[in-house]
This record gives C-alpha cells, structure tokens and sequence, in this order.
C-alpha cells in the first residue's frame, strides 16, 4: 500500500525565481487578474523551458485551470 497514489510514478520539481508581489491592503479583482496573469507567465516559462530536459512529450502539455 502507497497511500492515496494509484501508480509509483517519479515526481519531478522545478523552483524558479520567486515573483515578489506587493502587499495590496485590499485588493481589486483587477489587481488579482493582474497578478495571476503573471504568476501563470512565470509558471508556463518554467514548464516550457524545462521540460525537454525532463523528457516531456508533446501529449503533456501544461494547462492552468482558473
């Protein structure tokens, strides 16, 4: 038994730079657009520039879910 994972599969991490965000006291929905869209830049340029080396093929293709 291996917990809650079906399938031994190896778990790859990649840590980027970190964003560092403004403390917003009260933010707006447009100031949270604002920084998720660059969150999720970051994010997709991580995946992108990793995942050759990480041998990922083209059937897994990154997606963010909102």
């Amino acid at each position: 038994n291996f917990g809650p994972l079906p399938h031994r599969r190896r778990i790859v991490v990649v840590v980027g730079e970190p964003l560092n965000v403004p403390k917003i006291e009260k933010p707006t929905r447009k100031d949270v657009d604002e920084w998720h869209a660059k969150y999720v830049e970051k994010l997709m340029a991580l995946y992108l520039d990793h995942k050759e080396i990480y041998n990922v093929d083209g059937e897994h293709e990154a997606r963010v879910v909102r």
